[in-house]
């Protein structure tokens, strides 16, 4: 058959050496690459942050640029969401650069990719490439192990796990496309992580720590901590019913590359916010606070435009509202 080739075809099945000449210049040698470079399309997946005194640290986000192209590119790798309405974009040759601060991932499972960051890191997320759904499946199957050989880790952490919760958590994994907060009481101790999720529109946070011990002093592992940002600013219109309705949405900072910025963020939560004490029951029982302490929480959470309000509150009545405000 090669033989055949030969006569009818101008096919050569390379009898010598001296047959691979006539493919030299398909080949990658140093006198054609300048020939190739022209054609080749680069990806630079790395991210760099700019900083100086006047301004805050700045993300750039890479752009898909052309080696031999002096005309800036305008669209990222990656959408960037930002809760920053004010956000400004300058270009140049190579970057875009974004001054946004909450950053959510572009995957239906927001909670999962954002801690994803949190642990791994925003480069190890981009050069996933396209593979997200296998990456998730597997860092998903790791967890149902880790939860199978270790079931007495979860008595060590600020949330009671039974058994039959731990069932629940497997199967949280295995079915839901999207994660909940049930998944964070998973991850935080998978990943021995303290999580914290920030409601800014209602000035609260949810707290999932691997501990039962909140340690908030000098010696504190703040630079540990997962900080997330929970929102409901998309709408979608529903499949079953021709009605609007919010989709939950997670975000996370990828400017807190200061530590001491970054631990600033947290203490500023913590003082400022009011810590829920589980994601099903927000508060404990009426008869755990004194009406002092449910005004304190009231004036913490910026329930009211007249604090005056609150004085005329009997603490049944107190109390209702504050629980009925604090559900997410």
């Amino acid at each position: 058959m090669n033989f055949l080739h030969q006569i009818f075809y101008s096919y050569n099945k390379f009898d010598s050496y001296e047959d691979f000449s006539s493919i030299n210049k398909y080949m990658l040698f140093v006198d054609n690459k300048p020939k190739f470079e022209s054609k080749f399309t680069y990806i630079d997946y790395s991210l760099k942050t700019i900083e100086s005194p006047d301004n805050p640290p700045q993300l750039f986000i890479p752009l898909i640029t052309n080696n031999t192209s002096t005309k800036p590119q305008h669209y990222p790798t990656k959408k960037v969401y930002s809760n920053n309405h004010s956000s400004q974009i300058v270009h140049n040759d190579t970057y875009i650069l974004q001054s946004t601060q909450l950053f959510s991932p572009i995957q239906e499972n927001k909670l999962f990719w954002c801690i994803y960051i949190s642990v791994y890191g925003y480069n190890s997320y981009v050069l996933i490439n396209q593979k997200y759904g296998n990456k998730e499946l597997e860092e998903k199957q790791m967890m149902i192990e880790f939860i199978r050989n270790n079931p007495q880790k979860w008595k060590n952490g600020n949330y009671k796990v039974s058994k039959v919760l731990m069932q629940e958590m497997m199967s949280e994994l295995l079915i839901n496309k999207q994660s909940g907060f049930l998944s964070c009481v998973t991850m935080s101790v998978v990943y021995d992580k303290p999580i914290i999720i920030v409601n800014q529109t209602k000035n609260s946070y949810l707290y999932f720590s691997p501990t039962k011990v909140i340690d908030v002093g000098e010696s504190a592992d703040f630079e540990n901590i997962i900080l997330l940002y929970y929102g409901k600013n998309e709408t979608s219109r529903s499949k079953t019913k021709n009605v609007q309705c919010q989709q939950i949405s997670y975000s996370i900072d990828l400017q807190s590359t200061d530590h001491s910025v970054f631990i600033e963020k947290i203490r500023g939560v913590q003082t400022n916010m009011l810590c829920l004490e589980n994601y099903e029951k927000p508060l404990k029982g009426i008869s755990t606070y004194k009406m002092k302490d449910l005004e304190l929480m009231a004036t913490k959470l910026k329930m009211f435009s007249d604090e005056t309000e609150i004085t005329l509150l009997k603490k049944q009545e107190l109390y209702d509202k504050i629980y009925n405000y604090c559900l997410w």
